[in-house]
């Protein structure tokens, strides 16, 4: 897991494959299946909003929360 530099979002994720955001104690949002392989990495690369992942595969994807992915 990792907490937002203002500490006001908490990214989570894991073997589950998923990713979650957190904040205000409630689930924004859940990415299930955002990797293939179990997730052993998370790391802020701008502010707040945009961070890597990593999986045990060796896979890298690049997450922006300003934009949600459209449904």
């Amino acid at each position: 897991m990792l907490f937002s530099q203002d500490g006001n979002y908490l990214y989570t994720a894991g073997s589950d494959k998923s990713i979650g955001v957190i904040t205000g104690g409630k689930l924004q949002e859940n990415f299930k299946d955002a990797h293939e392989e179990a997730i052993s990495c998370l790391q802020y690369l701008d502010e707040n909003f945009v961070i890597a992942s990593g999986d045990d595969n060796g896979e890298i994807k690049i997450w922006d929360f300003r934009n949600p992915p459209a449904t």
